[in-house]
């Protein structure tokens, strides 16, 4: 099992302060509940990793090996999984929506995932929208 390590870089370009935050990942990595929103994770190998309650809302895992992966719970809604590999993985009560790319056959309801709609994370946001 492996714990994530996090590489911050700071760039001032323009007055700009850019921070930028890589989570290094690999095979059997231990993140339940992480903050994964958007994180561009394509063609990653994340073989028995545990993201139990994590959020991967809109994430990109384009051909990310997730096999065996602990999924348990996670949201993937908007995130593509295009061509991953999901075999053996553990998808139970791991949400999805109608704009999550899954991958071709993948069958959301026999892997026990549950569909929700793209609505905001946050209550607040889409009231002043």
């Amino acid at each position: 099992m492996h714990k994530p390590r996090t590489i911050t870089t700071l760039n001032q370009e323009n007055g700009r302060l850019t921070v930028t935050v890589v989570l290094a990942l690999g095979p059997g990595v231990h993140a339940p509940g992480a903050d994964l929103r958007m994180a561009s994770l394509s063609m990653a190998n994340l073989q028995g990793a545990d993201f139990r309650g994590a959020s991967l809302r809109g994430a990109t895992l384009l051909e990310t090996n997730l096999r065996d992966a602990n999924l348990h719970g996670a949201d993937l809604r908007g995130a593509d999984l295009s061509k991953t590999d999901l075999a053996g993985a553990k998808l139970l009560g791991a949400s999805y929506s109608d704009t999550t790319k899954l991958p071709e056959h993948f069958d959301p309801q026999a892997a026990s995932m549950a569909l929700l709609d793209d609505e905001p994370e946050d209550p607040e946001l889409s009231a002043t929208s």
